[in-house]
């Protein structure tokens, strides 16, 4: 089972999965192929699920639980898909009941808090300024962003890679394209004779890698004394739940590259109960029109 499993996972980073999701798949699969020891995959019915489910919910909450049924599920329909088994014993194993998470995003403050940290005219200051800027301003992923080429850029919007090598273009506000034009002014200036088709660069003119934009975030945060435990993707729940407010879903789930509108409206369920109330204290049906 273990060589099917780095056969799946080498099919997963052909099909554009980014670092971050290949890392936990590999994880759960060895955890689950630990579990059932040396037994083949044609052997594997869903007694042998049930009770390794079980034996999850010793350590794991529900939510927990449900991601790992994901993972070793799709590793099993592609187990089908290739004919190596006829059917998915996951088939009838159901996902256990869990409470919608409540996932605090950064309030406007805590972006222009972020904004004001970063200051002076040299590279390093004007590109995390820039980088969180493009984060809050455009709901990209880290990896989408750290990949964006010069040519990417036009006169409105950029061109985002996203997961499965799948195009889309987010748009280039104001703020953004100021910052932009101030980076990319600074960045020639910077790269003096050396060569790079990324848009962000790190101090040593190569790519920026997904490690050091954690830390130097995890640095701010620590500074600031706001919570950055869920790091990068905090600004995507930021520009998803403030623009919810402006553009309809079916919008919105294209500009942040979600396949599905129900990916979209699970970010809008985690908006934490003090941001509900906030968002409709603003409004009386009564006081409307009067």
């Amino acid at each position: 089972m273990r060589s099917l499993a780095e056969e799946y996972l080498l099919v997963c980073e052909s099909n554009g999965h980014s670092t971050a999701t290949l890392q936990t798949t590999k994880v759960i699969i060895n955890q689950f192929i630990k579990y059932v020891g040396d037994i083949d995959v044609i052997d594997v019915d869903t007694g042998l699920l049930r009770r390794w489910i079980l034996e999850q919910k010793k350590t794991c909450k529900a939510n927990t639980i449900n991601t790992k049924i994901i993972c070793v599920r799709s590793f099993f329909n592609w187990l089908v898909e290739e004919e190596i088994i006829d059917g998915n014993p996951f088939a009838k194993i159901k996902f256990l009941k869990a409470p919608a998470p409540i996932i605090k995003a950064y309030n406007s403050d805590d972006i222009n808090r972020m904004l004001g940290y970063w200051k002076g005219n040299n590279f390093i200051p004007v590109r995390n300024k820039t980088m969180i800027i493009m984060l809050a301003e455009t709901g990209v992923r880290s990896a989408e962003m750290r990949n964006i080429k010069l040519e990417d850029i036009s006169d409105n919007a950029i061109r985002i890679l996203g997961k499965g090598n799948k195009v889309r273009y987010v748009p280039i506000s104001k703020v953004l394209k100021l910052q932009l034009t101030k980076y990319l002014r600074i960045r020639k200036q910077y790269m003096e004779t050396y060569e790079s088709d990324l848009l962000f660069v790190s101090r040593y003119r190569k790519e920026v890698t997904r490690f050091a934009l954690i830390k130097l975030i995890k640095e701010m945060g620590e500074t600031l004394g706001i919570d950055v435990a869920n790091t990068i993707h905090n600004f995507r729940r930021f520009y998803i739940q403030d623009m919810i407010q402006k553009v309809d879903i079916y919008t919105l789930a294209k500009t942040v590259g979600h396949s599905k509108i129900t990916t979209t409206q699970r970010y809008l369920e985690s908006i934490a109960d003090e941001r509900v109330l906030q968002l409709t204290s603003k409004h009386s049906p009564l006081s409307s029109g009067r």
